[in-house]
């Protein structure tokens, strides 16, 4: 069994209205390149972390199509919301209905992906504590500075329990817990922050993979191992769509 990653699918088939071609490429023929890519790569058996932005659906039942096309990819499938799954805020039953049975979708508390391996995952949010340097991007625009509200600080902090919740659920006979977060989780010059502090203060989180980032200049500078926990984008359009294999 191999894991793999890969972020940020934005998935429109349900929404075609909402399609990522509007942006051009690498966008163009995207669920075509997600299938093909996909299926060059992944096996039956093998397992793929979806960390957020996974449909551009509003609503649950407009998602069953997006949860279907994943379904019908091969290996076993774990996902955590990111901040465009709207769909997201229906009930735990009504999203457990419409999921395929190889897709899961991890709200809180952990997987076992084998007997010493778990995940865990939480969707995060921006903070002033949390940096990407400019120099991340293909435009130093889409990396400038943004007005913190009182209202950011509070979804960052509950995001924050939510993902210590879930890693004090992790019992103490696992070896190993590979963290989803949709947001970067650590500045990307690996300055020490609330949520790199937290994993590294548990000390079994041996990766961290994220998302949201979009228009990234490659290869990225920053990110990568700090202090023991390999801290890594996945989001589709920067991987070029390729699922990523964590070791």
């Amino acid at each position: 069994m191999q894991i793999y990653a890969i972020a940020d699918l934005h998935l429109a088939i349900g929404v075609p209205e909402k399609t990522m071609e509007v942006f051009g490429e690498p966008w163009i023929s995207y669920h075509e390149k997600i299938r093909e890519r996909w299926e060059e790569v992944v096996a039956p058996e093998d397992v793929v972390l979806l960390p957020g932005d996974i449909s551009w659906a509003m609503h649950i039942e407009e998602a069953k199509e997006d949860f279907s096309f994943i379904g019908s990819l091969p290996g076993t499938k774990y996902m955590i919301r990111g901040n465009h799954d709207y769909w997201s805020s229906a009930s735990a039953t009504k999203i457990s209905k419409i999921l395929p049975g190889n897709l899961h979708y991890l709200s809180q508390g952990f997987s076992l992906l084998h007997p010493k391996k778990a995940i865990v995952g939480a969707r995060l949010w921006d903070s002033p504590k949390i940096c990407i340097a400019p120099e991340c991007f293909q435009s130093p625009l889409l990396g400038k500075e943004r007005h913190y509200s009182e209202q950011d600080e509070k979804i960052f902090l509950r995001e924050l329990g939510r993902l210590q919740r879930a890693l004090e659920s992790v019992p103490k006979d696992i070896d190993q817990i590979i963290v989803m977060t949709h947001y970067p989780p650590i500045s990307s010059d690996g300055t020490p922050g609330p949520v790199s502090e937290m994993l590294e203060i548990d000390g079994r989180v041996s990766h961290c993979l994220f998302g949201h980032m979009h228009k990234v200049r490659s290869p990225l500078e920053g990110f990568g191992i700090i202090r023991d926990i390999d801290y890594r984008l996945v989001a589709a359009d920067y991987i070029d769509f390729i699922p990523q294999v964590i070791k």
